[in-house]
């Protein structure tokens, strides 16, 4: 229902706000600097760039447009670009050296917890896919984010 600027005026005199119905438009999708798969890893020197401040080890790195948008939702609550993260497969976890891990931060979204040296900071959220599944789990990775909030910034 569309309401004239007469109607808008009266309504804001009253104190009353009006809302409106609109497309995100703004949303976009945030994609992955690189990703590397594991055969990649097994060639390279299992080198993160130094230019990397956030590490985000997922399921798999090939995600559908819901865990995308997702993805794109919680890297841009903790005040994060894409040109400061780089996504890796939680099999190629285990193929990293630990010195690679020493002043990241590390997001782990997957669905078994994964075990760090006690000196790296590892925030441990719901996979992907169980936030999709169950939008309750969305709750309990925004309080976790909100917590570490600081070592983003």
């Amino acid at each position: 229902m569309a309401l004239t600027q007469y109607q808008y005026s009266v309504l804001s005199e009253m104190g009353i706000p009006v809302w409106t119905l609109r497309q995100s438009n703004n949303t976009e999708i945030i994609k992955a600097n690189e990703s590397l798969s594991s055969d990649n890893l097994q060639s390279q020197s299992l080198q993160i760039p130094d230019d990397v401040e956030l590490l985000i080890v997922v399921e798999t790195t090939q995600l559908d447009t819901v865990e995308r948008r997702l993805l794109s939702s919680i890297l841009k609550a903790v005040s994060l670009d894409t040109r400061q993260q780089l996504m890796i497969e939680s099999s190629d976890l285990g193929l990293m050296h630990q010195d690679n891990f020493h002043s990241k931060t590390i997001i782990t979204m997957t669905q078994t917890e994964h075990s760090l040296p006690d000196d790296i900071e590892c925030v441990q959220l719901p996979s992907l896919a169980a936030m999709q599944s169950q939008p309750s789990l969305k709750a309990v990775a925004w309080q976790r984010l909100k917590h570490y909030r600081t070592a983003f910034n």
